[in-house]
């Protein structure tokens, strides 16, 4: 039996903090996605150091190790499972539903990073409102466990040297393949295992080291030092990265190194050993698996339920709930399954495969349910129609031109089709939210370049978008053939630095300006933001709460983001010949303030915006109409802000 070493459970109490907190959106704690990397390392590390101990001493039985992961994975997975699909039968609307179910399947077949990688896209529900999503990382450890035990017992018989230079070409490999596909292919790298495997094999690695090599204490001044290093190496990823950094690549060995550093040299008698061995760190780490399983749906619900933007403080004092639910989890349900004289061998087996069983049967029937529309009446039904996927479908596909005229990220940036092209008219140049705008118009007179996640910022580059720079060069090449009335720029400007948006708006109009000397440019600014859950679903929140549909909205967090940029953006033109600025926030949220036009007057049952904020195509057509931008050339030289 392996040798019990506390610290490895205080480890994984700086993993599954700094998810927790990275969730619930704490300020500073923008790396904190990296604990799922920590936690790879220390699965790599056990499941190896098990395998290998019992296979050198003749011991290792398939049957008892899946036993294990049995007893340790399934009873409390299920346990927050059933809960979860309670919960979401009263709380979701019927397109979320609908993914919900078919995500389930995915979880109980193990391939849930699969699911979440195939239906991951740029108009995908966020991934903070989905309550299962978190489960990916469960289903790369069991696909790990499904394969490496078998390919262990394989090579074992060659000896130690073949071990480690197989563990070693699959770490190779892995890595190389995360470096070129997080830019590349950046939801497949995320998700699936062969670009995740080398972190589970650095783990590997530290446990072959220190089971097939002949125990030697190393100086104290080594193990503290290396210790220390390992902890400041998980600590600079966990508080200096950000989402901009291509993730999972040769960026992730900072905090994968760091947990492997730790598990190496932390021991009782050095700091780091001690303080990750203290009662706290420890009693954190024997809860975090359960207080992973749980923190998802808790956050989730909470986003879905909330009117308004979830406060930071109250995803904190969820998580916290996450921590009592996950003791409770831990103490009568983990406890009791571990204990094989309580539950024999047949019986957890035969747990394992009926509850997945159960799981399977529940999301194929709750699948063929269409999202139980039935459950919401008049107004709500109404509203939810535009939360749904059929309506977004058409929107996109027809109103947008999707993949025609507006490119999706994997599609090459020169892939516009002929039709986005109508010579003389006025030509939009933009991200979605330009192709949103795009609705607004007819299309027979309009040229649209649009690419999902691709502002008109030229000489940028944007993460997970490796199509963006082209998207953008083709569109600069094709505007004399446009020779287009008027040149309207707009994206989703808040979400870009202002220095960014500072030098790739300055290239982008001093390019037009070259090619279509006196040609009138009109910036419009960015529209309102409605939070992760979307306009539509905060009107049905409210709709359940009241007899009537609000007209306007405050939102004042979301907006004061987006008029920033703007002033930034305006400013940044001020004067600027043939340059005109207008604010969308002026006709969305008029007088200033953070009331926002939630519908459109006279039609009262339609949102300005299907999610977040792109917008309807009536929310579109409105702003279009009262900026007069299809009103052909307008006045040069003129700002307005």
């Amino acid at each position: 039996m392996l040798a019990y070493r506390p610290e490895v459970d205080g480890l994984r109490a700086i993993a599954i903090l700094s998810v927790i907190l990275f969730h619930a959106g704490v300020y500073g704690v923008s790396g904190g996605y990296v604990g799922v990397d920590i936690f790879f390392v220390i699965s790599g590390y056990l499941i190896t150091a098990i395998i290998a101990k019992e296979v050198s001493t003749g011991e290792f039985s398939i049957v008892n190790f899946w036993e294990r992961r049995v007893r340790r994975i399934l009873p409390a997975l299920f346990f927050v499972l059933a809960l979860t699909v309670l919960s979401a039968w009263f709380i979701l609307l019927p397109v979320e539903l609908d993914d919900f179910f078919d995500s389930l399947i995915a979880v109980s077949l193990s391939i849930s990073n699969m699911f979440f990688w195939k239906t991951s896209g740029y108009f995908d529900t966020a991934s903070e409102l989905k309550p299962l999503l978190h489960t990916w990382s469960l289903a790369v450890e069991e696909q790990f466990y499904l394969g490496f035990p078998a390919l262990l017992l394989l090579i074992w018989r060659f000896g130690r040297a073949a071990i480690l230079w197989v563990v070693v070409a699959i770490a190779t490999v892995s890595l190389l393949l995360a470096q070129i596909g997080s830019t590349s292919h950046p939801d497949a790298t995320f998700y699936l295992i062969p670009t995740r495997a080398w972190e589970l094999m650095i783990g590997a690695l530290v446990a072959l080291h220190r089971v097939t090599t002949t125990p030697r204490t190393p100086h104290r001044l080594i193990s503290g030092g290396g210790s220390l290093l390992g902890m400041l190496l998980m600590f600079v990823a966990i508080l200096g990265f950000d989402a901009n950094i291509p993730f999972p690549s040769v960026y992730g060995l900072i905090p994968t190194v760091g947990a492997a550093l730790v598990i190496l040299y932390a021991n009782p008698h050095n700091l780091v050993g001690k303080l990750l061995a203290n009662r706290l760190c420890v009693g954190i780490g024997l809860l975090s698996y359960s207080a992973y399983l749980w923190h998802q749906p808790l956050f989730t619900f909470a986003r879905h339920l909330s009117v308004s933007e979830t406060s930071v403080l109250l995803l904190v004092g969820q998580g916290f709930v996450s921590f009592v639910l996950a003791y409770f989890s831990w103490r009568y349900i983990e406890g009791p399954f571990r204990e094989k004289g309580r539950f024999s061998r047949k019986q957890v087996f035969a747990f394992g495969g009926v509850g997945t069983a159960l799981f399977i049967a529940i999301g194929v029937v709750g699948s063929q349910a269409d999202g139980a529309p039935w459950r919401f009446e008049g107004t709500e039904r109404t509203l939810i129609r535009f939360a749904s996927a059929d309506y977004t479908e058409d929107l996109y596909n027809e109103g947008y031109r999707m993949t025609r005229c507006f490119l999706e990220p994997e599609q090459a940036g020169d892939a516009f089709a002929q039709e986005c092209l109508a010579r003389g008219a006025p030509l939009l140049w933009g991200d979605s939210h330009g192709a949103a705008l795009s609705s607004g118009f007819a299309h027979s007179n309009l040229t649209q370049f649009t690419a999902s996640g691709c502002p008109p910022l030229l000489n940028q580059e944007f993460a997970g978008r490796h199509n963006c720079r082209n998207a953008n060069d083709s569109t600069l090449a094709s505007l004399i053939e446009a020779d287009p009335a008027i040149v309207m720029l707009h994206a989703n400007w808040s979400m870009y630095a202002p220095e960014q948006v500072r030098a790739g708006l300055l290239a982008t109009v001093a390019a037009i300006q070259e090619q279509l000397p006196g040609k009138s440019v009109v910036i419009v600014g960015g529209v309102p933001h409605w939070g992760l859950s979307g306009l539509p679903t905060r009107l049905v929140r409210l709709a359940q709460q009241k007899t009537e549909v609000v007209t306007n909205m405050s939102i004042a967090a979301e907006v004061n983001k987006v008029r920033a940029q703007d002033q930034f953006i305006a400013e940044l033109f001020d004067g600027y010949p043939h340059v005109t600025f207008k604010s969308s926030l002026d006709v969305l949220c008029p007088e200033g303030g953070s009331n926002c036009l939630a519908t459109v007057a006279g039609s009262e049952l339609i949102p300005t915006a299907w999610d977040y904020g792109h917008l309807t195509d009536i929310g579109a057509r409105f702003l279009v109409e009262q900026l007069n931008l299809d009103a052909g050339d307008q006045p040069s030289g003129e700002t307005h802000d």
